[in-house]
């Protein structure tokens, strides 16, 4: 019997569950199934082989509670979200466990659920849809072909075809993940994005970040710039301009195409966390103090005009 859930320790400080606040309050309540995976991400703190402590999802402590807490402190506390996101580690009997909680979460709020869960079950996807959750995220994380298979498992093609069939049966409820810096060049992340973009799936990017206990705990997280590079890069997919991005001899972003004054044209806020409406993900990649990769909330004037300038060092 699943008794016992975790929570990101900012949804913890606004259900009233742990005492403290945060700089900028989350506008999702994030959930996380218990165990270790049964897949064996290079980079993941759940992984099969990671010897991470279990209350850690990337960089972001998620403490455990009893469920009857979490649930109880939602129902009491729904006005302080705009939604409610499952991370689901593929632990034992995790579609019971998570079916179990989308249930709940219906019987007790009105807030949309998103679930992120790894699978190449189409039946998954459409169970969750009919408990109750608006949609469904299939992260495909490694954007290299050449990378995906060790830091992953399987294949970026298997998985990308898999995405496109789910997105094909549940149009509107389907969308991915990809995580910027494990490797790939910038030219291997901006012509999967153009993929996606182009057939209207809904993409949220992360910032690789080093875990103690993960396969790549020493490896380097990205540059400020690369991130910027990238996020700029996928508004210009958006817009159609993906042609006008070159690239040198190793695959990093050379120009955008773009005369200076168009470049401050860009809309401030696709330096801000993208992903599901409403979902803001503060110091999810970053310490609080840090420069965050995805703002959690607008940028001043200031912020932006640094974001510009560094772009292309």
């Amino acid at each position: 019997m699943h008794t016992v859930i975790h929570i990101a320790l900012g949804t913890a400080y606004s259900l009233g569950l742990k005492e403290g606040s945060s700089l900028v309050p989350p506008g999702t309540a994030h959930l996380l199934n218990s165990g270790k995976c049964r897949y064996d991400c290079a980079y993941c703190t759940r992984a099969r082989t990671s010897q991470s402590h279990e209350d850690y999802l990337c960089r972001v402590p998620w403490p455990a509670f009893e469920e009857e807490g979490v649930f109880g402190a939602l129902g009491k506390n729904e006005e302080k979200f705009s939604r409610v996101c499952i991370q689901v580690v593929n632990s034992k009997n995790h579609l019971q466990v998570v079916s179990d909680y989308v249930e709940r979460i219906t019987d007790i709020t009105s807030l949309p659920i998103s679930v992120e869960i790894r699978t190449s079950r189409l039946v998954d996807v459409e169970r969750f849809l009919t408990l109750g959750a608006e949609y469904v995220g299939l992260p495909l994380d490694v954007a290299s072909p050449r990378l995906f298979p060790d830091f992953r498992g399987g294949t970026l093609g298997d998985n990308l075809s898999f995405l496109f069939d789910a997105i094909n049966e549940f149009k509107g409820c389907v969308g991915t993940h990809l995580i910027t810096g494990l490797g790939e060049t910038e030219k291997e992340m901006t012509e999967l994005l153009t993929g996606i973009v182009r057939n209207d799936i809904p993409v949220g990017l992360f910032a690789f970040t080093p875990c103690r206990g993960t396969r790549m705990e020493k490896s380097p997280p990205p540059s400020i710039s690369q991130y910027r590079r990238i996020q700029i890069a996928k508004y210009l997919i958006s817009e159609g301009r993906e042609e006008d991005v070159t690239y040198d001899d190793y695959g990093k972003i050379s120009s955008f195409g773009l005369e200076d004054s168009e470049l401050h044209r860009i809309p401030p806020d696709i330096f801000e966390t993208q992903g599901c409406e409403g979902c803001n993900r503060p110091y999810y990649n970053e310490r609080p103090a840090g420069r965050p990769y995805n703002y959690p909330r607008p940028l001043t004037d200031e912020e932006f005009q640094t974001e510009l300038r560094e772009t292309l060092e």
